[in-house]
């Protein structure tokens, strides 16, 4: 078996792993929620480590079956809103990180589900409800100076401006090599026309391809051998 014939064979693997385990999952979650924490601690363990491992799809996979089955226990949306949030899907990110701060109990644990669904409705770009959540998780944990940092920006439109600053550094990031040639090869083509004007009453002896028809009295060369080049 070649390489090009081993990846896609090793994907199916993989993805077939995973569905056994999703399925062990399943079987784990009908049996009931008083399985113990250890057994759901064990369950979670898989889910972290496809996260850890930026293989954000398959841990969301893994989680949604493992919270359906565990409705109860928050651990589980916690990192289904991480692995969503990295896959930019705000929404279901900001509804687990939501869905977590319900079920906590403690305050530290609440604070992380508010500050992930603020980040996620700042993504948004609904700085209002970006900062109603800033303001929960900052009254949950008022001692914690990284989000008071980031809910003092949010208030004061600082973070807004970051934000558009950053987007508008990334578009133009997207249009490096290709963009910039041909933002400078239109810089060049105004120069040769301004020079062109300043030309006056010769530079209506322009040939579109070379230039100004300076010799056989004010004719293109192929216009001199006979009529027009023919």
């Amino acid at each position: 078996m070649n390489r090009a014939q081993a990846k896609p064979f090793n994907r199916l693997v993989y993805v077939l792993v995973v569905c056994i385990v999703t399925g062990f999952l399943i079987a784990s979650a009908s049996h009931g929620q008083g399985g113990g924490n250890d057994n759901y601690d064990k369950q979670l363990t898989n889910p972290i480590s496809l996260y850890t491992e930026k293989k954000y799809e398959d841990a969301v996979a893994v989680l949604d079956v493992l919270t359906k089955g565990n409705a109860t226990r928050p651990e589980g949306y916690l990192w289904l809103g991480k692995a969503n949030f990295e896959l930019g899907k705000w929404e279901a990110s900001r509804k687990a990180y939501e869905k977590y701060s319900e079920l906590s109990t403690g305050a530290d644990e609440k604070a992380k589900g508010f500050l992930g669904a603020a980040r996620v409705h700042r993504k948004e770009k609904n700085m209002g409800l970006s900062e109603q959540f800033y303001e929960k998780a900052h009254k949950a944990t008022p001692n914690d100076a990284a989000i008071k940092k980031e809910y003092d920006e949010v208030k004061s439109g600082d973070a807004a401006k970051a934000d558009a600053k950053k987007d508008s550094k990334d578009t133009k990031g997207g249009r490096r090599g290709g963009g910039r040639f041909l933002e400078q090869g239109h810089f060049r083509r105004v120069r040769r026309s301004e020079r062109v004007v300043g030309m006056g009453h010769r530079a209506h002896h322009l040939h579109p391809r070379h230039g100004p028809r300076r010799r056989h009295g004010g004719r293109h060369p192929e216009e001199a051998n006979g009529r027009d080049g023919r």
